[in-house]
């Protein structure tokens, strides 16, 4: 199927509790919104331009709700994820136009168009596992960082996440783009050699890697959508950090979701705290995650 012809869930504004079944192209061609988004554009005041942003419309890309967005609400996932990229989240890029570009360059982005404000943009791509949507969003975040310097929002890993009715005439759309897949091994890091097995050979390291990334990936999704304190109080908090350290700068972005539990999670502090447990001499390797999970009866199921 067209991407275009995937069915989404439109609402008539940010505070709407019920929605309409339509297909994405229905939703990103809509024209009704187009003065109010040129008026926004040209608003020079940030908070006039949050007010005028309430006026639109906007879109669960990745689910089909129509009977309302709160956690609980039953959904079924489109296949799609939605990307936002702000401009004040990139200052290395000029305007809305120059991370569209970028951004344009990654094989798997379907659908790419300027943001409401015209400052930044979004992207629309096709998932292979889309009940895995947490596990895809974070691999997401670490290629576009590595691989284009670029950093999404990431308020993006919610599965009801609304996208803004906008307008850019000379959208980006790839009919023929790929899937986007969890393990792509070209744009992982490279694993920690501190604890990593030294009798593996290269092709059996990069598979033993490639194995616990997806298996951290697979835990860390459960923990978030079940909303389990893994780091519940301070000392659990670092040896948490501590073991998903061991996977070198591949632990960052899982140690930010298992941390975005915790009803005081700030994420420049845990930044912060990961940069420094990269650093540490202290002995805790990534067993401790999955022990711990496995405390809190978070497991995969490997016969699936």
């Amino acid at each position: 199927m067209n991407i275009l012809e995937t069915p989404i869930t439109v609402f008539s504004g940010v505070t709407s509790t019920n929605g309409r079944v339509v297909s994405l192209a229905e939703f990103l061609n809509d024209a009704s919104s187009h003065h109010l988004i040129q008026q926004i554009r040209m608003a020079e005041d940030k908070a006039e331009r949050t007010r005028l942003k309430s006026g639109l419309p906007c879109a669960a890309i990745s689910a089909i709700c129509p009977d309302g967005r709160k956690s609980d609400d039953a959904f079924e996932h489109t296949g799609l994820i939605c990307i936002d990229i702000d401009g004040q989240d990139n200052p290395g890029f000029g305007n809305g136009a120059e991370l569209k570009a970028g951004v344009c360059k990654v094989a798997e982005v379907a659908y790419c168009s300027l943001s409401a404000s015209g400052n930044g943009c979004f992207a629309i791509l096709r998932l292979s596992n889309p009940e895995n949507h947490l596990s895809h969003f974070l691999a997401l975040q670490r290629l576009f960082k590595s691989r284009l310097g670029i950093v999404i929002d990431g308020q993006c890993k919610d599965v009801k996440r609304l996208r803004f009715a906008t307008f850019d005439a000379e959208p980006y759309i790839n009919p023929d783009a790929d899937v986007f897949r969890i393990i792509d091994m070209a744009n992982k890091p490279v694993p920690n050699t501190k604890t990593a097995n030294p009798a593996l050979t290269p092709r059996a390291w990069k598979d033993n890697m490639e194995t616990t990334v997806e298996k951290v990936a697979q835990l860390t999704a459960e923990v978030v959508r079940r909303g389990i304190d893994l780091t519940d109080g301070y000392s659990n908090w670092v040896e948490i950090g501590m073991a998903l350290a061991d996977l070198g700068e591949a632990g960052r972005e899982f140690f930010h979701a298992v941390s975005s539990v915790y009803p005081g999670y700030d994420r420049a502090k845990a930044n912060v705290k990961f940069s420094n447990l990269l650093r540490t001499t202290r002995k805790v390797t990534i067993g401790t995650f999955f022990h711990q999970c496995e405390a809190h009866g978070v497991t995969i199921d490997t016969n699936a």
